[in-house]
């Protein structure tokens, strides 16, 4: 289970708090979106700022803008401000996380694939 970090950017210092293992449902939601799961990718390959992602999805600014704020709400990224341009950083501990909750359900699935409830 993940707790509050602190994330050091530059100079800055910023508090985050990250994905609880129960949350896990809401962040493989919150994935299911297509232009959130594009932003994510491109995120994967880099911090970026929204006019980068603007760019990259063709997606309008507020709409992106929105999808980033519902990411890091969810603490799958964080801001760094540098300068008047925000830029956005994913968290791979967070998509860990949520990829581990999933590799257990897998491993208990295959584990009681034979497993019969008595009706």
């Amino acid at each position: 289970m993940f707790t509050p970090a602190n994330w050091t950017v530059g100079n800055c210092a910023c508090l985050h708090q990250a994905v609880l293992i129960s949350d896990t449902p809401d962040v493989i939601r919150l994935l299911a979106d297509p232009l959130r799961a594009q932003i994510v990718d491109l995120l994967a390959q880099g911090p970026a700022c929204t006019c980068h992602l603007v760019a990259d999805t063709g997606a309008k600014q507020p709409n992106v803008s929105g999808h980033l704020r519902q990411l890091r709400d969810a603490g799958l990224v964080v801001a760094e401000p540098r300068g008047r341009f925000t830029y956005y950083r994913l968290l791979p501990d967070a998509l860990e996380a949520a990829a581990a909750h999933l590799a257990d359900l897998a491993a208990q699935a295959r584990a009681n694939a034979e497993a019969r409830r008595e009706c």
